[in-house]
């Protein structure tokens, strides 16, 4: 492939509310070869594409959970929809989609986290095979989303309707990212952080980076850590990104700010974190976390701080529970609480239970059978979920985003007629007292008498 391969990928965009026609203001990042996936890019204004795919396409299109972790409203995700595939070219579809998700849990912080992650296939029929454009300049298709090469006049920027792929994304039964792969094998693709969408050539194996690099900028909000684009020295404010500062180490260490945590850290195929010039299109004034990362290089890991800034993002669609019981906020003194995790993994998320706010030793499970334990004058009933990765060091972060504690008051123990917290003699003379009677309070099995049954209550909770 030759060096033209620059001319390709992953854009950020957002409308541009003041242009005549609406634009989208594109992040041009590409590798300078096949060979050499250095990022560089930069910015510029592609057309907005307009119209429908639902006013031209017969009836709703075939939807597969392809891989399900859980209830979609709990999980990030991830909806690809394919153009250029007529129903004929529908067989190699499948496995296109396989391969790119899966390359995406290839990568950290994705592949601790692949159980957050639900992932869709959504069928798009188009009429022809194909995106404009490819292989050469002039070549027009008839297709679903209107994907197409040489967007903006660069030859491999793959653009699509954005309006078309979200309307065909939301035949899925939830959409966080959208990710558009066209029936191509060039090189090529593009990112739209502002619509949360991302494209790639289907055929072509390097492009599926291009998708990966895009959801560092879609999802986590990151930024580029390549220097070509901009001015050769940046003199503005500090960035909001995560992954870029004008602090240099000896500003940065002490200070709490950007990733100070992370300074000085080494760890395998990430490397040493530190200050590096060099970052978000300018050569000088501005810093990036590690000498290389996915961020600035295609095939390359995420440094820690991107790592713990998508954990973040993550975490802010995802909670660390996805359901429990029961449910009101009370249960029985003999009750059963269950906690279902969103991880299935303990080392993902680790489990406490409490009464009264005294953690219960040796108690992990997911499940807690209250009558295993003596809940006698326990009042509450609580369970913290956490996740303890290492790949986080903003400890407030942890607390707010990727904790829950579930409380329940528990409900007395009817063997406890007078409420003392004890069951003893005082009890059963109580019930004596009542003996025969229909006396609510001393009727502890409620069967509308206080009989033998009622003694056999207490004694089968003596304390």
């Amino acid at each position: 492939m030759p060096t033209a391969l620059i001319m390709s990928c992953c854009l950020s965009t957002t409308l541009n509310a003041f242009s005549t026609p609406p634009v989208d203001r594109v992040h041009f990042c590409c590798p300078h070869s096949e060979q050499d996936l250095r990022l560089h890019g930069f910015q510029l204004e592609v057309p907005r594409l307009g119209g429908s795919s639902r006013s031209n396409l017969a009836g709703a299109p075939n939807v597969e959970t392809v891989l399900n972790n859980g209830p979609p409203s709990n999980r990030v995700d991830l909806v690809f929809v394919g153009d250029g595939f007529t129903e004929a070219d529908l067989a190699g579809w499948p496995d296109v989609v396989v391969e790119g998700y899966q390359r995406l849990f290839e990568y950290e912080p994705f592949i601790r986290y692949s159980a957050y992650f639900n992932v869709h296939r959504v069928d798009v029929i188009s009429n022809e095979s194909g995106v404009d454009n490819d292989p050469d300049l002039g070549i027009e298709r008839d297709t679903a989303l209107d994907m197409a090469f040489w967007c903006g006049q660069i030859e491999r920027l793959l653009c699509v309707n954005t309006t078309k792929a979200w309307e065909q994304a939301l035949y899925a039964p939830d959409v966080d990212q959208v990710v558009a792969v066209g029936n191509s094998s060039k090189y090529g693709g593009a990112g739209y952080p502002g619509n949360d969408l991302g494209t790639y050539a289907g055929f072509n194996s390097v492009a599926v980076e291009v998708f990966i690099h895009e959801l560092g900028h879609s999802l986590g909000d990151l930024a580029d850590e390549y220097d070509y684009g901009g001015s050769s020295t940046y003199e503005g404010p500090e960035f909001g990104t995560a992954n870029a500062s004008i602090m240099t180490e000896i500003e940065m260490e002490g200070s709490t700010l950007k990733w100070d945590s992370w300074l000085g850290t080494d760890f395998a195929n990430v490397g040493v974190h530190g200050c590096f010039e060099g970052c978000n299109y300018h050569e000088f004034g501005a810093y990036r976390p590690s000498a290389n990362s996915m961020m600035r290089s295609l095939a390359q890991p995420f440094n820690s701080p991107s790592r713990e800034q998508l954990i973040r993002k993550i975490y802010e669609i995802v909670s660390v529970v996805d359901s429990f019981e029961p449910e009101g906020g009370t249960i029985a003194h003999n009750g059963v609480a269950r906690v279902v995790t969103a991880h299935p993994n303990s080392s993902v998320t680790r489990k406490v239970w409490y009464l009264d706010g005294v953690p219960i030793s040796g108690v992990w499970s997911d499940t807690l059978d209250l009558t295993t334990i003596d809940t006698t004058s326990a009042e509450e009933l609580s369970v913290r979920v956490w996740d303890p990765t290492l790949m986080v060091r903003d400890e407030a972060m942890r607390e707010e985003l990727m904790t829950e504690t579930i409380t329940w008051q528990i409900q007395s123990n009817p063997a406890d007629v007078n409420g003392d917290g004890v069951i003893n003699g005082a009890d059963l003379a109580i019930v004596l007292g009542f003996w025969g009677t229909d006396e609510p309070g001393a009727d502890i099995n409620q069967d509308g008498i206080v009989n033998g049954a009622d003694i056999t209550a207490i004694l089968g909770s003596w304390s």
